[in-house]
């Protein structure tokens, strides 16, 4: 696989930068209840953002210096900065204990971070390709990793030791996700000569494949739902909700009209976000697939972030700004 093909660009430079995070507003005319600059130049955005699981941190990657930022969660000021990337810091995952975060950058660098101290714990070096996406189990002890353009790997997350690979032939892997159990992994990918892409979900224990779910089109980004019955994935401009036990498609959401870069479900299990290159954020109810409200930013915008008690979401735009949304109670 080419490691420099186009699909980079196809998929994720968005014309205006590359970004992964965002998330919603309720209204389209709502204010954020903070919005922060990293101050990078501009062009570049804000790659990725991910809350501590008590919500009070707010985990920042950038392209300034390729430093991981922690802002705080309620005002949106720069705590401390977690510096070791040479490169830019694309993505972001943190443990469920919130005891460590892992980050990776462009130079193929994956990082585990100690939470708690700011000090680098572990360090991995993926093969060829570029996004490299980063995933803690629920229990902090494992990390599955981006390791080559189609190989993703499981590793100790404290030490780096390899435990399995799992291997994706003639795809490129975009996106990585544990179930909440932790008993499964998902990989959205694509096939770069047909155009198709493909769902593979993982047995963490033994490391083989479970099922695989063939598809039209290339996977950005895929989410489990925290009850663990739904995952929903971005089929170019909509999105498919998928039932893991009926093995049968739920939903697919229309709305958007550019492409779907990233999804997530709120933590009830009962809303869906979605971030789209169109320069919306869109919240679906899950159980009627209603289009429950929709928020226009000024650029494009990507995966979509709940904060854990659901009250608010983050989100990231390709004009370097950070945002905290308020989450109107929803029954």
């Amino acid at each position: 696989m080419n490691p420099n093909s186009g699909r980079l660009e196809r998929a994720l430079w968005l014309g205006v930068g590359l970004v992964f995070f965002a998330a919603i507003s309720p209204m389209a005319a709502q204010q954020p209840r903070w919005r922060t600059s990293l101050g990078l130049d501009p062009g570049f955005p804000v790659y990725a953002v991910a809350f501590s699981p008590d919500g009070k941190l707010l985990a920042s990657g950038s392209a300034k210096n390729g430093n991981v930022a922690l802002l705080d969660g309620a005002t949106g000021r720069e705590k401390t900065v977690l510096k070791g990337h040479i490169e830019v810091a694309v993505f972001l995952s943190i443990s469920a204990n919130g005891k460590l975060l892992a980050s990776s950058d462009l130079d193929r660098t994956v990082k585990v971070w100690n939470m708690a101290t700011g000090k680098e714990q572990a360090s991995l070096k993926g093969q060829t390709a570029n996004f490299l996406r980063v995933a803690l189990s629920p229990d902090g002890k494992l990390l599955a990793w981006k390791y080559d353009c189609d190989t993703v790997k499981l590793s100790d997350a404290t030490t780096g030791q390899e435990k399995s690979v799992l291997k994706v032939p003639n795809h490129f892997v975009w996106c990585i996700s544990f179930s909440p159990d932790g008993k499964l992994v998902a990989t959205g990918s694509d096939d770069d000569e047909h155009g198709s892409g493909m769902v593979t979900l993982w047995d963490v224990a033994t490391g083989q494949e479970r099922i695989t779910l063939k598809r039209h089109h290339p996977l950005v980004c895929l989410a489990f739902s925290p009850n663990g019955k739904l995952l929903a994935w971005s089929d170019e401009d909509k999105i498919t909700v998928w039932d893991l036990a009926a093995h049968q498609e739920k939903a697919t959401l229309k709305g958007h009209t550019e492409a779907v870069n990233s999804v997530a479900f709120s933590p009830n299990s009962k809303w869906l976000a979605s971030g789209s290159s169109d320069a919306t954020v869109k919240v679906w109810e899950v159980a009627t697939g209603k289009l429950e409200s929709s928020l226009r930013e000024s650029s494009a915008v990507g995966c979509v972030a709940f904060s854990p008690n659901g009250r608010f979401l983050a989100s990231s735009t390709a004009e370097n700004t950070v945002s905290l949304w308020d989450m109107p109670a929803r029954k």
